[in-house]
C-alpha cells in the first residue's frame, strides 16, 4: 500500500512538472506577443502624434461627405440618432412572446436520456443492489470471513509451534 503510494505520488510530481514546464513555454510565447503588442500600440502613437493623422474612420466619413459639409454631417448624424423612437413597451412585448416560445419549445422537445432512462427503468433493468444496508452487512459478513481466517491461521501456527515444542522435548527425552 506504502508503495503504492509512493508510485501515485511520483506520477503526480512528474504530471505537475510537465503542466510547469508547458505553462513556460505557452509564458514564453505569451510574453513575446506582448512585446510584439506594445511595439504595434507604439507604433500607432507614434503615428496619430504626427499632426496630418486621420483615423480610419474619419476617412470613410471624409470620403462621403465634402470636406465642408464634414461638421454639418457630423451633427446631422447625431441629430438623426436622438430622434430615433424606441417602443419600449413593443421591445418588451416582443422579449415576453420569445421567452413563453422557448419554453414552448422546451416543453414540447424530447430529451433521448430522459426517454431512455424511463425505458430503462420501465422495463426493470435496473438492478436491485440493496442501498447502504446491503452494502454494510456484505461487508460485516467479510469482515467475519477475514477474522475467522486469522483465527484458523493463528491456531494452525500455534498447534506446529507446540508440535516442534513436543518433538524437542521428544528429542532431547531419546537422547537421555
Amino acid at each position: 500500500k506504502e508503495l503504492q503510494n509512493i508510485l501515485k505520488e511520483q506520477s503526480f510530481v512528474k504530471d505537475v512538472e510537465q503542466m510547469i514546464a508547458e505553462l513556460t513555454d505557452d509564458t514564453k510565447h505569451l510574453s513575446g506577443t506582448m512585446r510584439k503588442l506594445d511595439k504595434i500600440i507604439d507604433f500607432k502613437l507614434e503615428e496619430r502624434s504626427k499632426s496630418d493623422y486621420i483615423p480610419t474612420a474619419a476617412m470613410k466619413l471624409i470620403d462621403a461627405v465634402s470636406p465642408d459639409d464634414a461638421r454639418d454631417a457630423k451633427k446631422d448624424f447625431l441629430l438623426q440618432i436622438s430622434c430615433v423612437y424606441i417602443d419600449h413597451n413593443r421591445r418588451l412585448e416582443a422579449l415576453k412572446t420569445a421567452k413563453k416560445l422557448r419554453q414552448q419549445e422546451l416543453a414540447t422537445k424530447v430529451n433521448e436520456f430522459d426517454e431512455e432512462l424511463s425505458d430503462f427503468v420501465g422495463q426493470r433493468k435496473l438492478r436491485k443492489t440493496g442501498g447502504a444496508e446491503e452494502l454494510e452487512r456484505r461487508r460485516a459478513e467479510k469482515n467475519i470471513e477475514i477474522i475467522k481466517e486469522i483465527s484458523k491461521s493463528v491456531e494452525e501456527a500455534e498447534q506446529a509451534r507446540r508440535a516442534k515444542i513436543v518433538q524437542r522435548k521428544a528429542g532431547k527425552t531419546s537422547k537421555k
